[in-house]
């Protein structure tokens, strides 16, 4: 962790010290290229970029490789995190992959779009991930979604749904976790009351 500080505070600095220039665009990135010292440091910054989002991409795989050959987690589950991490990575991309392409040909000195339509990228597809990561980290979950109808049914909205969750708490506590059944008229019975009850 340290030497991660330590490099970013050291490439961050780098521009204020002569390499490159960060006055050259109104978002403050280093995107002068005039020199080659600083044209290998813009291309350096870029590839380290891309480096990071591959190092992102293996992580995320080796995540969902060690959770599929758990033997005790069922086939949805893994298609659940399948999803979610697929899901990650896609933005992950949206994200980095417009603006570091645009910016590595410009650095080459091959710019393939204008100054307005970079500005335009960097506006649309910048803050996609910074968006999406508190409802694929947060607001997605299951335990988000159970304290937010039990939160609410205390205002008197999602009555329904907040017993659903509730009951499953409670089914939890008296012993295993196990599925509620629910009939067409939204009746909600435990399977371990049914239990019990036979």
């Amino acid at each position: 962790m340290a030497a991660g500080w330590l490099f970013a505070l050291l490439t961050a600095l780098m521009p204020i010290l002569g390499v490159s220039s960060y006055s050259k665009t109104s978002i403050c990135l280093p995107m002068d290229v005039e020199t080659v010292i600083s044209q290998g440091y813009v291309m350096l910054l870029l590839l380290l970029n891309v480096a990071a989002f591959l190092i992102v991409c293996v992580c995320y795989m080796s995540i969902y490789l060690t959770e599929n050959n758990a033997t005790f987690i069922p086939a949805n589950a893994n298609m659940r995190i399948a999803k979610r991490m697929a899901v990650l990575i896609f933005t992950d991309f949206l994200c980095m992959a417009p603006i570091s392409f645009f910016a590595i040909s410009a650095s080459l000195k091959l710019p393939l779009i204008t100054v307005s339509h970079a500005k335009f990228l960097l506006v649309l597809f910048y803050p996609i991930n910074s968006c999406s990561n508190p409802f694929l980290y947060a607001f997605f979950t299951q335990t988000f979604k159970r304290d937010f109808f039990i939160l609410t049914s205390q205002f008197g909205c999602f009555k329904s749904r907040a017993h659903i969750y509730r009951t499953e708490i409670s089914s939890g506590q008296n012993g295993a976790m196990v599925p509620s059944l629910k009939t067409s008229d939204g009746t909600l019975y435990s399977l371990v009351h049914v239990a019990q009850v036979h």
